[in-house]
Formats: C-alpha cells, structure tokens, sequence
C-alpha cells in the first residue's frame, strides 16, 4: 500500500506542531499560570465562586486544548493538500510566524466555529501567498477578524455572494438578508452595516433599504473584498 499521502500529512503536522512550539503556547508553565490565575478569580466571586472555579479548572482549559488540537491536526491536511502551492520563502519570515501566532491565540479564543474557519483559511492564504498581500495587510485584517463578531462576518459574506452574482439580487437589502437570517432583526443589521462602513470594509455609499444592490450600493469597498478574500478558502 502507498503510504505517500500520509507521510506527507505526518510530516506536515510535525512542521505545524514545532512552529507553535516557537509561539510559547505549549509551554507547560505558561498554560499552569494563566489557568491559576483564572481559577484564583473565579475563586473570589461570592457564593457560586467555588463550584465555578471547580468547572473552570476540570472543563475550560481541556476545552480550549482540544480545541487547538483539532485545528492543527486540521491544518496539518489542509498543508499537505497544498503542498505544491506553497511559497517556501514565505514559511521563515517573521511575518508569517505572525500570523500562524495570531491564528493560535484565535482559535484560542473564539468558540465560533465560523470565526475558526476564518483563522484557517488566513493561515492557508498566507502559507500560499493567495493574494501578494503585505505584511502590514495581514496584519490589519487580522487585527479586524478579531474585532468583527460572527453577524459581521456573515453579512460580509452575504454581500460578497450578491455582489459576485451568485444568488438572484432580488428585493431591497434587508428584506433579502432577513430571508437568510431571519434571526436578525432589523436594528442588528442597521448596526452591522454601519459598523462595517465606518471600519471602510463597505462602501458609503447607499442606504440599507436600497433595492437590489447595483451600482455601488450596498458593495464591499476595495479593502472590504481583499479582507474576504483573506479569511475565505
């Protein structure tokens, strides 16, 4: 039997695990300090302190171990898929240990599955340079995948699908949203879009109950569709 296609994953996993090495997050002591210091203050809360501090301790850390786990094990597949897109000169720079750092501390702290994803996919995009980005670009999207919430990032999705054409661009903005995420209301998606306009992901440009998004209404600006781009497969 050929065994080519797991060695390579093997092998990928091992590069992936002695890379997060370098990041510190395995270190045994540094896991034991800040578990402790959560624990303590857990501890301190008045009456339900003790049984919280007991659940912290035996399920949060294991919770986020595991978690971590599962995505390297992910990523090392997803590596051994694109071996050959690769850019060999990208894996030893500064930059990219960066990025795989970030993508650590993310999967770390977001349960989300949909903002896991995303960290995967800009490990990914800046294993194979995807776009020729910057290291300065990376480093903002990065900086902006952590401030967005999950509604942001599923509205940025929607937008991109129509603006690309992809379902029918039918019915004004929010009636359309609405019908594939009836659980936003109205007030939410006002929010979330002019969250997204004022952080320059959206254009200016057009109101939310325009009807079917042309000309510039309602798009993702320039720098908005890079960031999709970064945080898509």
């Amino acid at each position: 039997m050929d065994n080519t296609g797991a060695d390579d994953v093997d092998k990928a996993g091992e590069a992936i695990e002695e890379l997060a090495d370098t990041t510190g997050l395995e270190k045994t002591g540094n896991r034991d300090i800040i578990r402790n210091s959560v624990v303590a203050a857990i501890s301190a809360i008045p009456i339900v302190g003790g049984p919280l501090a007991s659940l912290a301790e035996d399920f949060i850390p294991k919770q986020k171990e595991e978690r971590l786990i599962a995505f390297i094990e992910r990523l090392a597949l997803d590596v051994a898929s694109i071996k050959d897109q690769i850019k060999a000169d990208v894996v030893n720079t500064d930059g990219f240990a960066f990025v795989f750092e970030k993508t650590l501390k993310g999967v770390l702290d977001n349960w989300q599955q949909d903002k896991i994803d995303c960290y995967r996919a800009i490990f990914i995009n800046a294993l194979t340079d995807k776009d020729d980005l910057t290291d300065e670009e990376q480093e903002l999207f990065l900086q902006l995948l952590d401030s967005l919430t999950v509604r942001h990032i599923k509205v940025m999705a929607f937008i991109h699908q129509h603006n690309a054409g992809q379902t029918p661009p039918t019915g004004q903005f929010l009636e359309v949203l609405k019908a594939q995420y009836p659980e936003y209301d109205k007030d939410n998606v006002y929010y979330i879009m002019q969250d997204l306009r004022n952080k320059g992901l959206v254009n200016e440009r057009g109101e939310i109950s325009d009807d079917a998004m042309s000309g510039s209404s309602n798009q993702l600006s320039v720098m908005g569709k890079k960031f999709v781009n970064f945080i898509t497969l």
